[in-house]
């Protein structure tokens, strides 16, 4: 693919909760706004409109899809031969965005990312109860050891990348229906940073100034993530 794009990975289970919601219910922290019923976009079409900025947002679908669903472009892959297309796909992306999860795919997809990119150039979300990235953290060090056999034993070729913990206080936040609401990025040569992109701190209203302040956790969040890029780039 010559244009620049973002590879939107997420286990497939995601697909139902991201177009199957209770949309009036449901405020979107991406696009910082409710899901009413006058707007009929679903979260993956409000999330692929921020990430656009910084590439294609490509995906692959469940292949049992009949019809491609709306958001990220999509492509279809045999379900028993798809690791060496994501492997590909994932080499040359500009940027990875991964939904955490413990299905033996997204775990897979976690180590491969890994495996070929700098991590700055991984972005993961953070979606529904807490406890889900929880299980994520908890997963990755038996995936990492589960790679070995597969790349001949050469274990000092991976290495998990240490995920921070949920900020203090956040374990019970899901207070709404709010889908994504944190995202873990990975600043050259530093730490992990999780950040937070809701303010269910403030209460349950959807005010315009709670969206505001929404959409600018998401935008200094995109605007560190573009930073980075653009300096791993420039080294390129």
């Amino acid at each position: 693919m010559e244009q620049p794009y973002v590879l939107y990975l997420r286990p497939f289970l995601e697909d139902r909760k991201t177009y199957a919601m209770d949309r009036p219910y449901v405020e979107n922290v991406w696009a910082g706004q409710p899901m009413a019923p006058g707007n009929n976009k679903t979260e993956e079409e409000l999330l692929v409109a921020q990430l656009k900025s910084l590439g294609r947002v490509i995906a692959v679908g469940h292949p049992n899809e009949q019809v491609p669903l709306p958001g990220a472009e999509r492509l279809y892959l045999p379900s028993d031969d798809w690791k060496p297309v994501v492997s590909d796909l994932i080499r040359d992306a500009r940027l990875v965005v991964l939904v955490a999860g413990d299905t033996e795919g997204t775990l897979w997809e976690f180590t491969e990312v890994v495996r070929l990119l700098p991590l700055s150039r991984l972005v993961i979300l953070v979606y529904g109860k807490p406890e889900k990235y929880l299980k994520f953290r908890r997963a990755i060090g038996p995936a990492f050891s589960g790679r070995e056999s597969e790349l001949g034993g050469r274990k000092s070729d991976l290495y998990p990348p240490e995920l921070p913990f949920l900020p203090p206080g956040k374990r019970h936040i899901m207070q709404r229906k709010q889908l994504i609401w944190g995202a873990v990025h990975f600043p050259p040569h530093q730490r992990a940073e999780f950040s937070l992109l809701d303010v269910s701190d403030w209460g349950p209203m959807v005010t315009p100034i709670r969206r505001r302040a929404i959409d600018d956790k998401v935008e200094k969040l995109l605007q560190k993530v573009e930073a980075h890029l653009t300096a791993l780039e420039s080294k390129s």
